[in-house]
């Protein structure tokens, strides 16, 4: 049975996980885009390498779209 928390539910409906799912959300987003997690696992580190071998549709990408909320683009570099 999914999670009530709708990015787990939908990272159990693609028999992933939740960890595979936000990684594999940004690099479907393009090839100029390199998500870099952080674990401190060799089990976690596989489990995250796996991530680039899913593949996402439109209708799962419009999905997390509805999940997550649109957040404002910040510069990672301070300023001055």
């Amino acid at each position: 049975m999914p999670s009530g928390i709708p990015v787990r539910a939908l990272a159990e409906e693609e028999e992933i996980t939740a960890a595979q799912l936000a990684l594999a959300w940004p690099l479907a987003k393009g090839d100029d885009i390199a998500p870099i997690p952080g674990t401190c696992s060799a089990t976690r580190v596989e489990e995250n390498a796996r991530a680039a071998d899913i593949e996402l549709t439109a209708a799962d990408i419009e999905r997390i779209h509805n999940i997550v909320p649109t957040a404002q683009s910040a510069s990672a570099t301070p300023k001055g």
